[in-house]
């Protein structure tokens, strides 16, 4: 009697045990296939896409984040010396091209005058400005420079174009008028050319990152896109002879043009090296409409080089669809799970790349947020695109 109570026990607890799994499957997966089971698969299959990529991502950004800090400190140890160049006997260009910046051009040219190098010519082209003050400010410093011009408004490319055709140095650097550089930044820049690399391109850092939200996570974005191995910045070093071949076209996003150009004939080196700063946005639709404009930009240049589209501009589309797929819970519930599991992803990311770059974890929520904004923008630019609706500068 006792042994046959101890079975039946076991029993009733079996049937319980079955019957639980048998209803949690049934919830998530009705084996009738309607309309719902399937969608719903389809999005399960749609998210573990969008988490597959995002740890590859992590990966790696971590494997080359290391690698970078093994080489950076191998490299402290040594001297710096232009192995390539002798620092005593190269020239260098510097091309300032400038735009209504007249507000930073002077904090542009102070961080070039910082320089020690001594072999340097620095190039002033005025792009036509017409704020009303630009023009005086630049005149205002003509004594402080080899060579100033004041051309009519052609755009960026052209002005670049024409100020390098006016120099004479053997390395040519561009720095845009709302940037500004380290002391030694052309001693940097020429240590890493060589016999294969003719052209550097850094990440620009954000000078002003304490001035808002928006300005913090630009701060904690560029941090992770200086060690994103497939990530370019903008071009600002490149030798005389071999841009012949590679000149600014015009679009709205030259330098991004010319960074494709140059990865394609491999010849471009991307540095993780933080040398060069510029001010970001403050508010939401100055920073919303910048982050809009360098996607439009950049795929205009995939169009221009006749390459593909990478898998990843079609990220935000999945990230959006399966976020929203939260409305359909009025059908079935069990489609809760799948903006659940993506919100949490995206606080996941956010919170390990926070501890892998020392972040803090106090901007892991605005930064998650961001990134349902930066969906929205690259969507925004790729259907404007699209349907040929241009995208202004500013």
């Amino acid at each position: 009697m006792f042994v046959k109570a101890i079975i039946e026990q076991m029993s009733c607890g079996c049937l319980f045990k079955f019957s639980f799994f048998e209803e949690v499957g049934s919830f998530l997966f009705d084996f009738s296939f309607e309309w719902q089971d399937v969608l719903f698969l389809i999005m399960v299959v749609l998210l573990l896409i969008v988490l597959f990529y995002d740890i590859y991502d992590l990966v790696k950004i971590h494997g080359f984040k290391v690698q970078q800090e093994k080489e950076g400190k191998l490299s402290k140890k040594e001297e710096r010396k232009g192995d390539f160049y002798d620092f005593e006997k190269v020239m260098v260009d510097v091309i300032i091209p400038v735009y209504n910046m007249g507000d930073t051009f002077p904090r542009t040219l102070r961080s070039v005058e910082r320089s020690e190098f001594k072999n340097k010519r620095v190039i002033v082209v005025d792009d036509g400005s017409d704020d009303g003050k630009t023009p005086q400010i630049l005149d205002g410093v003509k004594d402080r420079v080899d060579l100033l011009f004041h051309l009519p408004h052609g755009g960026k490319a052209k002005t670049v174009n024409f100020g390098a055709e006016k120099g004479k140095g053997d390395v040519i650097f561009f720095l845009d008028a709302d940037s500004y550089i380290i002391p030694d930044f052309i001693e940097v820049s020429l240590s890493e050319l060589n016999e294969e690399v003719d052209a550097i391109d850094f990440v620009q850092q954000v000078a002003n990152p304490d001035d808002s939200v928006w300005t913090r996570i630009a701060a904690f974005e560029r941090e992770i896109l200086t060690f994103k191995p497939d990530n370019f910045g903008a071009l600002f070093v490149i030798k005389r002879g071999f841009f012949k071949d590679f000149k600014f076209r015009d679009c709205l996003s030259p330098q991004l043009d010319i960074d494709q150009r140059l990865l394609i004939a491999g010849k471009l080196r991307i540095s993780p090296k933080k040398v060069v700063f510029a001010d970001e946005p403050v508010t939401f639709r100055r920073m919303y409409r910048r982050k809009r404009r360098w996607v439009y930009g950049m795929l205009q240049t995939y169009k221009m080089n006749n390459q593909r589209l990478d898998f990843h501009i079609y990220l935000p589309f999945l990230d959006l669809f399966l976020l929203f797929s939260f409305f359909l819970v009025f059908f079935d519930l069990r489609f809760i799970l799948i903006p659940v599991i993506l919100l949490f992803s995206w606080f996941l990311k956010t919170s390990i790349l926070s501890k892998m770059f020392k972040q803090g974890y106090r901007m892991v929520p605005w930064y998650a947020f961001y990134m349902l904004v930066l969906s929205i923008a690259v969507i925004d630019a790729v259907l404007r695109f699209k349907i040929g609706r241009k995208v202004s500068w500013t």
